[in-house]
């Protein structure tokens, strides 16, 4: 596959990497970032590189609580989406102490999640599944001007469950564990913890 450049894409330079032999799907795939360059304009004696500037200073913000610049350690753990997130599905698995704080490692706090060889791999299998989860709402708001929200996180986690689970992503026998029908009921009927938490911290999106 050839690389292009901006400037390339913008002069045309793709066309040449199509095939005659290229089906529907794989000519749409040439077209949609070509239409996506069209509004680009290039600066002279400034690199012909996308960057990713929200603010004038140059700073990525985190688009989910707009508090502290994007880091994957950030978004995943220490946002205040992330961690409402977080507080419930653990509490929901008794699992508090694997809870992040807004300063946690990811890579640390990965290697920290450790438990029984029978149910370990299915816990960390869920895990991938709540990161996916907040990273997938991060892309709506980033790209489709989504409100952040809590709720939507679950959700979207509820629906993928089955789906992970018909996939048989999860170890067999350990349906019971980690739990998520725990989870569903302290989100979505006014949960107990999330108002806690919510006190506790003073802040809360919605």
């Amino acid at each position: 596959m050839n690389k292009r450049s901006v400037r390339e894409g913008l002069q045309g330079a793709w066309l040449s990497d199509v095939g005659p032999d290229l089906g529907e799907v794989a000519l749409a795939e040439f077209l949609a970032p070509w239409m996506s360059i069209q509004r680009f304009q290039l600066v002279d004696d400034r690199e012909d590189a996308l960057l990713w500037n929200w603010f004038v200073d140059d700073v990525y913000s985190c688009l989910l609580c707009s508090q502290e610049p994007e880091t994957l350690s950030h978004l995943l753990l220490g946002c205040v989406v992330a961690r409402q997130v977080w507080e419930v599905v653990l509490v929901a698995w008794d699992c508090q102490n694997w809870r992040p704080s807004i300063d946690s490692n990811i890579q640390e706090w990965w290697a920290g999640i450790t438990g029984p060889r029978a149910v370990i791999k299915s816990y960390r299998t869920a895990v991938t599944l709540v990161l996916w989860a907040i990273w997938c709402h991060r892309n709506d708001v980033v790209f489709n001007g989504a409100i952040p929200s809590v709720r939507r996180i679950f959700l979207f986690v509820r629906e993928e469950v089955a789906r992970w689970e018909s996939a048989r992503l999860f170890r067999a026998g350990c349906r019971s564990r980690p739990s998520w029908r725990v989870g569903w009921l302290m989100l979505l009927s006014s949960s107990r913890v999330l108002a806690t938490w919510w006190r506790c911290n003073r802040f809360a999106v919605l």
